[in-house]
């Protein structure tokens, strides 16, 4: 697995504060980036609603870093 495909708490205030109205975490040719789901290219990692459901609307830090560790999991059980 290449180091930018590994899911970071850093990916996840990005994703929380994105303007995009659908926004996802998606794996794109080892790179975790975030895109409009509408138009998302690439794995799904996860999407804003589901860190709201996880987290909350307002995560703290440490919720964001158990989230990233635990999708970084999932991203390396796919071969990421």
């Amino acid at each position: 697995m290449s180091p930018g495909s590994v899911v970071t708490a850093e990916h996840l205030p990005s994703l929380v504060a994105s303007p995009l109205p659908d926004a996802r975490l998606v794996l794109v040719e080892g790179r975790v980036e975030v895109q409009d789901g509408a138009q998302a290219e690439g794995i799904e990692v996860t999407s804003r609603l589901e860190v709201f459901r996880t987290a909350g609307r307002e995560p703290t830090d440490d919720d964001l870093d158990e989230q990233a560790a635990a999708l970084s999991v999932a991203v390396d059980a796919l071969g990421g």
